[in-house]
C-alpha cells in the first residue's frame, strides 16, 4: 500500500494538474472522501482509480472502516483531475 501512495505522490507532482492539502475529515464510504482545504473549503472528493463497495453492498461498511483507518484525519496532498457527474472532484490522494 506504501508503494502505491509513493507512485501516486509522484504522479501527482509530475502532471499539470492542480495540486491541493488539506485535512480528511470525512469518509463516506470506500472511494469518496471529505477534505477542508487550508483555506477551509471543504472538497468532496472521489478517489481516482477505486471502485470500493457503496455503504449497502456486501463489505461496504469495512471497506468504509479501512478508508478511515488510513487516513480520517490525517493531512492529504491530493491531485484534481476532474469533476465527475455527481459534483465530486476526481482525484489522486496521498497521506502524509
Amino acid at each position: 500500500m506504501k508503494v502505491l501512495l509513493v507512485f501516486l505522490f509522484f504522479i501527482a507532482f509530475a502532471s499539470k494538474a492542480e495540486v491541493n492539502i488539506g485535512h480528511v475529515v470525512g469518509v463516506s464510504d470506500g472511494d469518496t472522501i471529505k477534505v477542508l482545504s487550508l483555506d477551509n473549503k471543504p472538497t468532496t472528493i472521489r478517489l481516482d482509480a477505486i471502485d470500493a463497495p457503496e455503504k449497502n453492498q456486501d463489505f461496504g461498511q469495512v471497506s468504509k472502516k479501512h478508508l478511515s483507518h488510513l487516513i480520517f484525519k490525517k493531512q492529504v496532498t491530493y491531485e484534481s483531475l476532474k469533476i465527475d457527474r455527481y459534483g465530486r472532484t476526481v482525484a489522486a490522494v496521498v497521506g502524509s
